[in-house]
Order: C-alpha cells, then structure tokens, then sequence
C-alpha cells in the first residue's frame, strides 16, 4: 500500500492531475493533462532589439522662401481686410441647364460669408478660406450645414476686387443641385 501512495504521489507531482471523482464510490479517476503547447513569448524590453534614434527633423526652408510665404501671408490678411464688410449681388444658374435663374446677395462681414436666402434658412455665416492664384485672382472656399443640407461655395474675385464668379453646390436629400454664379454689383457695407 505504501508502494502504491508513494506512485500516486509521483503521478501527482508529474503533471497527473486528478480531474473529477466519480459518483460510485468516490474512486478518483486520473487523468493525465494534455501536454500545453508552446506559446511564442513576447520579447520583453531587454531582449527586443534596440530601434534606432531618430530624431524629428524639421523641413528646412530658405531665408529667402520664408520671406515669401510672410509676404504671401500679409498679402492674403491685406485682401481679405479688403473683402471684409462688402455684398455682392450675384444671379445663380443651374449647371444641368434646366431651371430659371435665382438671384442672392453674398456677404463677407465680421471675417465671414453668408447668402442672404440661407441665412433666411437657418445657415449661419462661417468662416472662409482665402488664397491668391498665380494671376492674382483671389479664390475663397467654405462650406455652411444645416441638419439636412450641406452647401459648398467656391468663388474667384478678380484681382481689381471688382467681380466675382463661382460655383454653388447645395448637397441636399432629394438629390445635388448645383449652379455657377456672377455678380452683378458689389458695395461697401456701412459699419455699425
């Protein structure tokens, strides 16, 4: 008897687990483990490979390019103070062709734009932004949203910020609609 505690004893502390004791008796069944497979280890810090250093390198730019993209700038800040505080009378036509002609305002005020029938629609004004093309032409871009629409503007001013033309797309439910538009007067907004 001795004997045979002493080999359950080893088959225990082998790996031999006893898994379950039957209802009969209350004789162990034993029952070897299934032998657990090898799982990849994760490196830990001091095995892993050191990564080399790198250092964020900031771009690099000329005196000389510096000092254009500034005066790029100012010029840009210098026309749009110029924009700022003018309507635009413009008459809108459907790209497709099909349609009559509508007729809106733009204003540029307080750094941003508007149309006077979206501002009647709940659109608020928004910012915009403000480039200049290579011809000096000035390009402005936004975009206003309503819960169930979305409108995006691109308009092109002349370098003598006398006449505007663009496009208008209304991004709606029941489908795009989408016009080009003029203008046909501009004034200077009194100020308050």
């Amino acid at each position: 008897m001795r004997r045979f505690l002493g080999i359950l004893v080893f088959v225990v502390f082998a790996g031999i687990s006893v898994n379950s004791w039957t209802s009969s008796g209350g004789i162990p069944i034993i029952k070897e483990e299934e032998p657990k497979k090898s799982q990849p280890q994760p490196k830990s810090q001091s095995q892993a490979k050191p990564k080399p250093k790198t250092k964020a390198v900031a771009p690099t730019i000329s005196k000389k390019e510096l000092a254009a993209l500034r005066k790029r700038s100012a010029l840009i800040a210098k026309k749009k103070e110029v924009l700022n505080n003018t309507e635009w009378d413009i008459e809108m036509f459907p790209l497709s062709g099909k349609g009559k002609s509508l007729k809106d305002v733009i204003v540029f005020a307080e750094n941003k734009v508007s149309a006077k029938s979206l501002e009647d629609r709940g659109f608020l004004p928004t910012n915009y932004t403000l480039s200049i093309a290579e011809e000096g032409k000035l390009i402005w871009e936004t975009m206003q949203s309503r819960e169930d629409e979305i409108v995006f503007f691109r308009g092109e001013i002349s370098p003598d910020l006398e006449n505007m033309s663009g496009v208008i797309s209304f991004q709606r439910l029941e489908g795009p609609q989408d016009y080009s538009f003029r203008s046909t007067a501009k004034r200077r907004l009194s100020l308050r």
